[in-house]
């Protein structure tokens, strides 16, 4: 695999009949390389539709390019879920540089629209409910288990987070090892982490990695409103509660994010001083939350133990959103600390977490 540099993304799509020779006048493409995971690069065109170019950063990052592309080309295959219609649309996988060319999806990332707003409305993430709710419908059981998708398995990710592979360290920063090294040490919290996992139910399409940026909002009026998830290296057959638990922590670590580290009040006086307050959130997470039961058509039980999973997988959220922010860390933080311990709360008391925390009504469920 030889690395795409920023000078060579025109001079590739050119060569692969993307964009046309006229284009190539100034003004008529625009290329912008996004910073992530891996090389990006959003290329606009004058009066045609944009294109997006992401290419593994590293050869071990392949896997993740390759199993996007067989993701998002579900949607052209016969009698495809409707659901699936909103994938991006797939228009290149070259399997020897890792690249993969799809359609520029319109509009900012909810990432973008919260930065302006500093929490995302309620109808935003009522549209977000609904896209997670559509997509959770398309289940093995409706005769798609022969296609060939990842199958995420919560133990690998929680061991990865309590037993990470010894080959992994050189790749840490002292600040994860020593998150690692409290995770391992705390009894209660370790077991409660592996009782998350054996709750999983992996039958139904879920996207694995949702944060603001993965959501684009191609809302152009008020009337027509559409939020379309993107990236989905790590999608495929999964429990739709860690899609949810996602969301969850997405809201719950931008309010424990954005408490001033040098805040030295107490504990209570601490949280409260939040620059996102969490009553600010929750009535985000209501519409949320309710777009989604209602798309699934969940009953009132149903809907109750999926919440308690869902809460118990917000904890997991939490605790990797904490060792993966400490990745340019020496040592773990304040952040860290704060999210560790609301996921243990929330593991042990997940009822009140759901009530007191989310924001939501109170759970009636026989599950423990």
């Amino acid at each position: 695999m030889i690395s795409l540099p920023a000078t060579g993304v025109v001079p590739y799509l050119l060569q692969h009949g993307f964009i046309a020779p006229d284009e190539l006048r100034p003004g008529g493409l625009q290329v912008r390389e996004v910073h992530r995971r891996n090389r990006n690069f959003r290329i606009q065109r004058r009066n045609r539709p944009g294109l997006f170019l992401k290419q593994a950063a590293a050869a071990g990052a392949s896997r993740g390019i390759e199993a996007e592309a067989g993701v998002c080309s579900l949607k052209d295959r016969p009698n495809s879920p409707s659901a699936l219609h909103s994938l991006p649309t797939l228009r290149h996988y070259d399997r020897d540089q890792a690249i993969l060319v799809m359609e520029l999806l319109p509009g900012p990332s909810l990432a973008r629209r919260r930065s302006r707003t500093g929490v995302p409305s309620a109808r935003k993430c009522q549209t977000l409910g609904k896209a997670f709710s559509a997509i959770h419908q398309v289940t093995k059981d409706e005769g798609h288990a022969g296609w060939m998708l990842l199958e995420t398995r919560p133990p690998d990710l929680i061991e990865s987070l309590l037993w990470p592979r010894v080959g992994s360290f050189g790749q840490l920063s002292g600040g994860q090892i020593e998150y690692i090294r409290l995770l391992q040490g705390h009894v209660e919290l370790s077991r409660a982490l592996s009782a998350a996992g054996d709750a999983w139910c992996g039958s139904s399409f879920v996207h694995m990695d949702f944060r603001w940026d993965n959501a684009i909002d191609e809302e152009s009026t008020v009337e027509s409103a559409s939020i379309r998830l993107v990236d989905w290296e790590t999608g495929g057959w999964g429990d739709p509660a860690w899609d949810v638990g996602c969301v969850f922590a997405a809201f719950l670590s931008d309010w424990l994010f954005s408490i001033a580290e040098s805040a030295s009040a107490a504990p209570d006086k601490t949280l409260s001083a939040a620059r996102y307050p969490l009553h600010r959130m929750q009535p985000a997470i209501r519409g949320f939350w309710g777009a989604y039961v209602r798309g699934r058509t969940l009953g009132e039980g149903d809907a109750a133990r999926l919440l308690l999973r869902s809460t118990r997988m917000c904890a997991v959220r939490l605790c990797q959103s904490a060792f993966e922010a400490l990745l340019n860390h020496d040592r773990t933080n304040a952040g860290s600390y704060r999210l560790t311990q609301v996921a243990l709360n929330m593991l042990l008391r997940t009822r009140e977490a759901a009530v007191h925390l989310l924001g939501l009504p109170a759970v009636d469920s026989d599950e423990v």
